[in-house]
């Protein structure tokens, strides 16, 4: 499973991260499924303020599961685990090709 910053959204007068787009996803074989989540930043900066420019992936993805809460990034891991399964499990036993329409 693998968690990713897609967006990131700064206030231009103190570079203050005001907006965090993220996704959760994870690859089973054939099977894949992905969540995506929007955490909103209201505060101001205070003494651990951290500029923009030196911020790293885990720093910022540590605040979106902060605002998450624990139970919800659970939820969202065992989902896109379980979905990537199924989809997966779905693709391999069954016969499926592809194919295009003639236009």
């Amino acid at each position: 499973m693998e968690w990713n910053i897609l967006d990131i959204k700064v206030r231009t007068e103190n570079n203050y991260v005001a907006e965090v787009m993220a996704s959760c996803k994870h690859r089973e074989g054939e099977g894949a499924s992905v969540v995506v989540h929007s955490s909103t930043f209201t505060g101001e900066p205070d003494e651990n303020f951290i500029p923009f420019e030196e911020l790293t992936k885990e720093q910022v993805l540590d605040w979106v599961k902060k605002d998450l809460g624990p139970d919800e990034v659970n939820r969202i891991e065992t989902k896109v685990v379980y979905e990537a399964t199924e989809r997966n499990n779905y693709l391999n036993n069954s016969t499926i090709k592809s194919k295009q329409l003639n236009t």
